[in-house]
């Protein structure tokens, strides 16, 4: 028999998980409601027409390609189960990225409670209310987002772990590893970020192993030649091995990350040129970056994130930027802010959270505007810390900082894509929270949790009730019953259009036939076995098809035989 004590603990412990599966459940059910003939369709009909034979880059001219390259062994496995055929996959998929979000959100409770149940619980909530434009399904934004959240929290663990094997943890680097390789497939900005990241633990590495070193070494003979070539040849052995540190019982195996984001970047390179050559892959690149949308003035788009920030909190970013500014004078200065000051500056930075968790104008490109209201609160309270927690800082809070900027340069969707990369810093925001909490005691603090708590309840809120491009969520009251988009709800207008274009799309269907879509449609290319004989499935309208249609034919003839 369970004593009390005992049953309160199992249902202490078990509660946070059914509070993330309540939470999942109601995500499932959102997940069927509005039916999006771009973003989504697009995602599936790039994979798909590289399963019919198509190649990456060499057939397939639009810029955001190589993500669908992962997607193709589930097609395979999904055409194979299903007979060749896509009915009802875009709900399934809306499904599968509910349940992996639930997957997610349960290892950062798990990893995260050492530090606070109470924070962990919320972080976990945060990441699965957060949904990039409420496009309900796995996408490049979803998938990238996840996997850099896997990889900081596997990190964070065996950071902080003093018991785990080596070979555990070289299987964990492994998998952070692919983890950070499948992140740069979805968003290849993000290199930038996971390199630097990389060299930031070879530095490591080296500085932790030379003191481990200087204390281990003999004192005999260390002026040799021998011995001084031997320790050469170990430091630079150990720069790409594993982190020491003689104060802690932790390491982590860069080597194997290394050999995970290598593993998984050969295997897109050998699918992409297993049927092509070097000449054909530049000729096609070269047609593939005459796409306006996502190149531009180099300096706006990596800037452009903390200008959409400061247009859409423009009334309160200043009283944030002053207290940024007085903090950071105060540090280099050397002059200590007492805790009358800092309970003022605290109390200025909760105001100014409150104000941006209600003030964004709510659209589109603000569904994720309370993550980035939390990374704003997130820097003053790091900075009011008395003892800085620096590990969370640079894992989750810089790292969250510099993917949002990276993300905002690397999608024409802007705000959007900067929301996205907020997540990550808003996780930080929270445990860098959990840790003010703990060393200051201040009364405001009580404010500060409730004013989090509404901002999470009001995305949740959003979460729920924002459609992407279609109608209000209480007009959404017709089923679709066939094709791809089988059992997504929708309005009768649109259903009827859908069933409309997919029955003239059958009645043309042809075996061994090609064809294309002028205008948005990519679902319907997931509604006939023809292949596409665009150069994307994405939009083309007519004045495209000038310029870039008549070279693709002129390069694939066949492709031209419709």
């Amino acid at each position: 028999m369970y004593s009390k004590e005992n049953k309160k603990q199992m249902i202490k412990g078990f509660m946070p998980y059914c509070i993330l599966i309540v939470v999942a459940i109601v995500l499932a059910w959102r997940a069927k409601y509005g039916f999006i003939w771009s973003d989504e369709p697009f995602y599936f009909s790039t994979a798909n027409r590289f399963v019919q034979g198509d190649r990456p880059i060499i057939d397939e001219w639009y810029t955001a390609q190589v993500y669908s390259i992962l997607l193709v062994p589930l097609l395979k496995i999904w055409k194979k189960v299903s007979g060749g055929e896509f009915d009802g996959i875009f709900i399934f998929f809306r499904y599968l990225y509910v349940a992996s979000q639930m997957l997610i959100a349960f290892f950062t409770y798990k990893v995260l409670s050492k530090k606070g149940y109470k924070t962990a619980i919320l972080a976990a909530i945060l990441f699965m209310i957060s949904c990039r434009g409420n496009i309900i399904t796995i996408s490049y934004y979803s998938v990238s987002l996840g996997s850099l959240l896997l990889s900081f929290l596997m990190l964070l663990s065996d950071l902080e772990s003093v018991s785990t094997s080596k070979i555990r943890k070289c299987i964990k680097s492994f998998i952070v590893g692919i983890l950070w390789g499948i992140a740069i497939v979805c968003n290849p900005y993000l290199l930038a970020l996971l390199f630097s990241m990389y060299l930031f633990l070879i530095w490591k590495v080296n500085s932790n192993k030379v003191n481990c070193d200087r204390e281990n070494r003999d004192k005999e003979n260390h002026n040799t030649l021998k011995t001084k070539l031997t320790n050469l040849f170990t430091k630079i052995s150990n720069a790409l091995g594993t982190i020491c540190d003689s104060q802690k019982n932790y390491d982590i195996n860069t080597r194997m990350i290394f050999m995970g984001t290598f593993f998984v970047g050969v295997s897109v390179l050998i699918y992409v040129f297993k049927s092509a050559d070097i000449n054909s892959f530049s000729q096609s690149l070269e047609y593939i970056t005459q796409d306006s949308s996502y190149y531009g003035n180099g300096l706006v788009k990596f800037f452009g994130a903390f200008l959409y920030i400061a247009n859409h909190f423009k009334f309160t970013i200043a009283f944030w930027g002053l207290s940024f500014l007085y903090i950071i004078s105060r540090t280099i200065l050397k002059k200590k802010i007492d805790d009358k000051t800092k309970n003022a500056l605290q109390c200025v930075n909760i105001c100014v959270l409150l104000i941006n968790t209600f003030y964004p104008l709510r659209n589109i490109y603000t569904l994720g505007a309370n993550a980035v209201a939390l990374t704003l609160f997130g820097g003053i309270v790091y900075l009011l810390t008395p003892n800085r927690n620096k590990t969370i800082f640079n894992l989750f809070y810089l790292t969250g900082i510099v993917a949002l900027v990276l993300m905002c340069a690397s999608s024409d969707t802007h705000f959007s894509a900067t929301t996205n990369g907020c997540v990550i810093a808003g996780i930080g925001t929270l445990l860098l929270f959990e840790d003010f909490w703990k060393q200051t005691r201040y009364k405001c603090n009580y404010a500060a949790a409730l004013v989090i708590i509404v901002s999470l309840i009001i995305t949740f809120g959003e979460r729920l009730s924002f459609v992407y491009r279609d109608d209000s969520l209480g007009k959404l009251d017709t089923t679709i019953e066939s094709g791809c988009a089988k059992g997504i709800v929708t309005t009768a207008e649109k259903a009827k259009c859908y069933e409309a274009v997919s029955n003239t799309i059958k009645s043309i269907t042809k075996k061994d036939a090609n064809f294309y879509i002028m205008g948005f449609c990519p679902w319907g290319y997931l509604n006939s076995d023809m292949k596409c004989a665009a150069y994307t499935t994405w939009r083309i309208m007519p004045d495209m098809q000038d310029d870039l249609g008549d070279a693709y034919w002129k390069n694939y003839p066949q492709k031209n035989q419709i």
